[in-house]
C-alpha cells in the first residue's frame, strides 16, 4: 500500500494562490483607506471654502474696507478641526475694473502625512454701498 508524505505540486500551487489573494485584499484595503482620507479632506476643504464665500455673500458690506479677511464664522478660530485634520483658511479680496465687484480668493490648506495640500475658490462678489 502506498503512503502519502508531504505536499504535492497542486496542493502547493493552491496554497500559493490563496496566500496571494489574501495579501492582495489587504493591500487594496490599505490603499482605499488612504484614498478615503484624502478624499474626505478634500471635500471638507471645499465645504469650508464654500462656507466662507457664503458668509461673504451674505454680508457683502465687509468687502468695502478689507483686503484680507479672517475666518468669518465667529464661533471657531483657526486652525479648524475637521475629520482629524487641521484646516487653515486665507481669504484675499482685490478690486476689479468694475467698481461694484470684488474678486474674492479663498485658500484652504491642510497637511496629510507631512504633505501640504491646498485648494482655492475664486469668485466675483457684488459689493453694496
Amino acid at each position: 500500500m502506498w503512503c502519502e508524505k508531504g505536499f504535492f505540486l497542486i496542493e502547493t500551487m493552491v496554497l500559493g494562490i490563496i496566500v496571494v489573494a489574501v495579501i492582495s485584499v489587504f493591500a487594496v484595503y490599505q490603499v482605499t483607506g488612504k484614498m478615503r482620507i484624502d478624499i474626505e479632506s478634500h471635500i471638507t476643504a471645499t465645504f469650508l471654502a464654500q462656507k466662507q464665500l457664503a458668509m461673504i455673500e451674505a454680508s457683502p458690506t465687509i468687502l468695502q474696507e478689507t483686503t484680507n479677511l479672517a475666518w468669518l464664522d465667529g464661533e471657531e478660530t483657526l486652525p479648524l478641526k475637521r475629520n482629524g485634520q487641521d484646516f487653515y483658511i486665507n481669504t484675499f479680496v482685490s478690486d476689479t475694473e468694475e467698481a461694484k465687484l470684488k474678486k474674492v480668493k479663498i485658500y484652504v490648506y491642510w497637511t496629510i502625512k507631512n504633505s501640504e495640500k491646498k485648494i482655492f475658490l475664486q469668485r466675483l462678489v457684488r459689493c453694496y454701498e
